[in-house]
């Protein structure tokens, strides 16, 4: 029996413009990405004289067997290289720390350490960027993600030179998820406020088509880019842009109500947003401020929302006084979670 247990991390999209569609009705995107210290847990096991199945539990009940993104990621390796598993069983068991439907990508995180991890359990030794090749043919997400496993758990080897295991890493996205080129950050802290209720990726880009939207200009992403890769100070406030904020409000009314809610526990909790990310510290105090909404950023296609913090302040802290403030609302079930990203 081989075995092997993998951290999957949730990732944020500190820019999420949307460039146009294709022909094949998939949406190109032009995204800063960046992974997170929230994982689920993948656990892969590989057992002789089985049946040549490939199985799938999951805490969340909800995901088990073929319905997990995981078996098509293991069916997905397996069918590139070839690999036949008679005899052998693949059994995945996933730990999910990361909430669904949330925007993080709970989901294509652990397609990708699936994939990460039989490529290295099999001694398959495909490259990184043949990995990536499998993510894609999975989802737009899984190229990021793969690279963000390869990081948290230091198996770069794949592609030497191609991950900053001791320090944050941001990636510039492109195409419909395949185009990465890794940036070398400082990590900082934020927290992570779900409203308790999933939402479709599916239906928010189907929203955004409907409303006929236009994508965000490219020059704030190209600015924050550039600001990142020199260690300059700027405004993860003021640059950050997620084009599918609108249809996402428009596809579920109740996520601009959360938003709202968020915000005015930030007012009432005087929780200290990072107003710049550099080489100085500087703050903005959210409860001293008119755009408090300025903020609250979704995440992805929601449901989760992210404040960026001072790095004074303690996640602990931010943490409680806004757990507390959000406690009181009745009509959503809030969980925060203080979180490193980078």
């Amino acid at each position: 029996m081989m075995e092997l247990t993998l951290r999957a991390p949730a990732k944020v999209n500190l820019s999420l413009r949307i460039v146009g569609r294709k022909a094949n009705g998939y949406h190109e995107l032009d995204m800063l990405m960046a992974p997170t210290d929230l994982c689920d847990t993948v656990k892969i096991r590989i057992t002789k004289h089985g049946g040549a199945d490939i199985r799938v539990t999951c805490s969340d009940q909800r995901m088990q067997g073929s319905n997990n993104i995981a078996y098509k990621a293991a069916a997905a390796i397996l069918q590139y290289t070839g690999r036949r598993i008679s005899g052998t069983d693949i059994n995945i068991n996933i730990e999910k720390s990361i909430p669904v439907g949330a925007g993080l990508g709970g989901g294509s995180a652990d397609a990708a350490a699936v994939i990460v991890g039989l490529n290295k359990l099999l001694d398959i030794k495909l490259s990184k960027g043949q990995l990536i090749e499998i993510g894609h043919g999975i989802g737009s997400d899984v190229p990021f993600c793969i690279e963000a496993v390869l990081n948290e758990n230091n198996e770069s080897s794949c592609d030497s030179g191609s991950s900053v295991a001791d320090k944050g890493f941001v990636a510039r996205v492109g195409g419909t998820g395949e185009q990465i080129h890794d940036i070398s950050m400082k990590k900082f802290k934020a927290l992570f406020v779900n409203p308790g209720f999933e939402v479709n990726t599916g239906s928010v880009y189907k929203k955004y088509d409907e409303l006929g939207l236009v994508g965000s200009s490219s020059d704030v992403v190209d600015k924050m880019e550039k600001a990142l890769a020199n260690n300059e100070i700027f405004s993860l406030d003021e640059y950050f842009i997620n084009d599918l904020t609108t249809p996402a409000f428009h596809a579920y009314p109740r996520l601009e109500e959360a938003r709202d809610e968020i915000i005015a526990a930030m007012k009432k909790s005087f929780i200290s947003s990072t107003s710049n990310i550099g080489t100085r510290d500087e703050a903005i105090t959210a409860g001293c401020k008119t755009n408090t909404e300025g903020f609250v950023h979704m995440v992805g296609s929601g449901a989760t929302f992210m404040i960026f913090l001072n790095e004074n302040i303690e996640k602990e802290r931010a943490l409680c006084s806004i757990k507390e403030t959000l406690s009181g609302c009745d009509d959503y079930n809030f969980k925060v979670v203080p979180v490193t990203v980078g």
